[in-house]
């Protein structure tokens, strides 16, 4: 499903959804949590699960936490 934009996420926020989607369109899996991590510009992990729970609280997103690379678009 391709991601609908969302107005209220936070500026860092919304730079993941995209990337989500490029990683999805150029190799059909959401990207790992490392990956996101490197791209936002961060160097905490925990802060980019901390990102991802607030989007997938914002109904943007969807982590399906049993899988590796389990985000998908709400």
């Amino acid at each position: 499903m391709r991601r609908q934009e969302t107005p209220d996420l936070a500026p860092q926020q919304a730079r993941i959804p995209g990337r989500v989607q490029e990683a999805i369109d150029a190799y059909g899996e959401a990207p790992a949590a490392r990956e996101i991590c490197r791209y936002v510009g961060v160097r905490s992990i925990r802060s980019t699960h901390y990102q991802l729970r607030q989007i997938e609280q914002k109904g943007t997103i969807v982590i399906e936490r049993d899988r590796n690379r389990g985000i998908r678009f709400a």
